[in-house]
């Protein structure tokens, strides 16, 4: 696999396999970076790798609005997801606070930004047929964080989440 650090700046693209799979992959062109595989069931979760390291994303409880993000192998979250409306807040353990915004009005365009307002990962959904396809962008700072892969893989996992409950209506 590629090190997401290598793309920095560069457009990358997240696609399932197909409509009913439980893969998804994101590439570099030819190159694959990263990979998401869900866990289907009353709770699903969804566990994902990259070069740097292993993760599992899991909503906490039915009708909550959290989200909680593990290091493989792992039972205390490192991170958790709020939302409220259109944003959300990822509070890591250490006390840092990221937020993620929808950029465009019809829901298309997401971002995480750091608590001062800069961006640090760009997420654009694309029309595709079958399967849902996303186009990925992390700024160069994000690019030389440790988070970086785990971050990429939360907000593929967060707008498979939102396809997924937009079609339960």
């Amino acid at each position: 696999m590629k090190r997401l650090a290598e793309c920095a700046g560069r457009e990358l693209l997240w696609a399932q396999r197909s409509h009913f799979s439980v893969e998804s992959q994101l590439h570099d062109g030819e190159e694959v970076c990263a990979r998401l595989e869900w866990h289907w069931g009353f709770n699903p979760t969804a566990e994902g790798e990259t070069e740097e390291g292993r993760w599992r994303f899991r909503r906490r409880g039915f009708f909550s609005g959290v989200h909680e993000i593990f290091t493989a192998g792992e039972d205390q979250p490192l991170a958790t997801c709020r939302f409220r409306w259109w944003t959300g807040t990822l509070r890591f353990r250490d006390g840092r606070e990221w937020s993620w915004r929808r950029e465009s009005f019809w829901g298309g365009r997401w971002r995480f930004e750091t608590g001062s307002g800069a961006p640090l990962l760009h997420m654009r959904r694309r029309f595709a047929f079958p399967g849902t396809r996303a186009v990925f962008r992390l700024e160069p700072e994000l690019a030389a964080s440790s988070e970086a892969s785990m971050l990429t893989l939360f907000g593929w996992y967060l707008i498979l989440r939102l396809r997924r409950r937009a079609h339960a209506y």
